[in-house]
């Protein structure tokens, strides 16, 4: 598909982000908590659907989506989008910082992605929504192997912190 193609997907509405005072104030706390919202689910999708509004709340993400690889279509798609997006989100494995941290396995925090080369701005113009800043983790088996990207949008605090950034990687672990 051509990147940044989009088809249709029922949206995940966002949770409320927690206070900065709770914020990250227990993580071991928040991984439990997390890992009890979705143990009430038996669906594998409506469980993702758990996960990414739970990361979005943790970190206080206007926005969470959970890309995974499609193995066929060598894309990444979005597995569970939030917000107003009514449609799935294809972009090649190697674009965007979704393409760059499932690429190179590496988390990123982005203060400003209209800045930085690694940027597609291809889906805010399809969505009409506008990236004020970006993390994003690698989201791997238990054999190491990257299957796709957990991706929080715009800081309901400002940016993100490395903070931020370790605790997505956790929440990312329970994706796979």
């Amino acid at each position: 598909m051509a990147e940044g193609s989009i088809t249709e997907l029922v949206p995940a509405e966002p949770m409320p982000a927690l206070p900065d005072h709770e914020r990250h104030s227990n993580v071991p706390q928040t991984l439990l908590e997390i890992s009890n919202r979705i143990a009430t689910f038996r669906s594998l999708d409506q469980q993702l659907i758990v996960l990414v509004d739970a990361l979005a709340e943790a970190l206080g993400a206007e926005r969470g989506t959970l890309f995974l690889y499609d193995t066929v279509n060598d894309e990444l798609y979005s597995h569970v989008a939030q917000g107003n997006i009514n449609r799935e989100i294809r972009l090649e494995r190697d674009k965007g910082i979704a393409g760059y941290v499932f690429t190179n396995g590496e988390s990123v925090l982005i203060e400003d992605p209209y800045s930085d080369p690694r940027f597609d701005a291809s889906v805010d113009q399809a969505t009409g929504f506008r990236t004020r800043n970006i993390c994003c983790a690698p989201v791997r088996t238990l054999d190491g192997e990257t299957i796709g990207v957990a991706q929080a949008l715009n800081s309901r605090h400002g940016t993100f912190t490395q903070a931020d950034l370790r605790l997505l990687e956790a929440i990312s672990q329970q994706a796979s």
